[in-house]
């Protein structure tokens, strides 16, 4: 899709903002738009590589489409799902959504890893991102929502201005994009049009933490999700 309608479909940027943007392809070709937001650089769109870059930590191995513990890391295509949120969606705006990850495959770990892996990350994981970027901190999402004006104020101008249910749709100040894929648990996928969880790199012992924007709040939250749950991936710069 050319640029120019994927901003018509994100909400017209200020020309400042548009001249800050840039792109970044992945190993498998995948092609998307890059903001700037302060001093961080993020990718505009979900990710949708099914695939680890040549320097990540599983560098060339393909994840898996099962969604069964024993076969993860895996990922699924929200973009398929079939809900009662997702006619309020146009069709480009469906193929922006990205694919679901459990947090071992966003990570680049085996399910084991995964299950005792706890605590803030200390470094950058690339995991599943393109060579150069790498799986944000919670750390690094707060620096973000910081800079859009705390918590509140960060939900409503991260979300995109078209696709969200329920008149939910935001303010997209900063080129963000931040389209509504839903989630996973199992091989059933909930709230496309409604919710996005994009995770990030901190983990407890039965869990993973990911930030949250919804239809029905206007505040940019982070919630705690079973690390076999299925979110969106926004990958940072290094």
């Amino acid at each position: 899709m050319k640029k120019s309608v994927f901003i018509i479909l994100c909400g017209v940027l200020p020309m400042l903002m548009m001249a800050q943007k840039t792109t970044v392809t992945d190993c498998q070709g995948n092609l998307y738009l890059v903001v700037k937001i302060g001093s961080q650089y993020w990718m505009a769109e979900n990710l949708q590589c099914t695939k680890y870059d040549t320097q990540s930590e599983r560098a060339g191995a393909v994840l898996s489409t099962s969604s069964k513990q024993t076969d993860a890391p895996y990922y699924l295509a929200a973009r398929y799902a079939n809900t009662e949120y997702s006619a309020n969606l146009t069709d480009e705006q469906r193929k922006r959504l990205g694919v679901l990850y459990n947090w071992a495959a966003a990570m680049g770990y085996s399910e084991s890893q995964a299950v005792s892996q706890t605590g803030d990350y200390n470094g950058k994981r690339q995991g599943i991102c393109p060579n150069g970027w790498h799986l944000p901190s919670r750390t690094e999402w707060n620096t973000l929502e910081k800079y859009c004006g705390g918590k509140v104020e960060a939900g409503t101008k991260l979300k995109s201005r078209r696709g969200w249910y329920e008149s939910g749709n935001g303010t997209d100040d900063y080129g963000f994009c931040g389209l509504p894929a839903g989630n996973a648990y199992g091989n059933y996928v909930s709230s496309v049009g409604s919710w996005v969880d994009f995770w990030t790199s901190g983990a407890g012992s039965d869990g993973a933490y990911s930030r949250e924007l919804g239809c029905y709040e206007s505040y940019f939250g982070e919630r705690y999700n079973g690390k076999d749950a299925a979110v969106s991936v926004r990958c940072i710069k290094d």
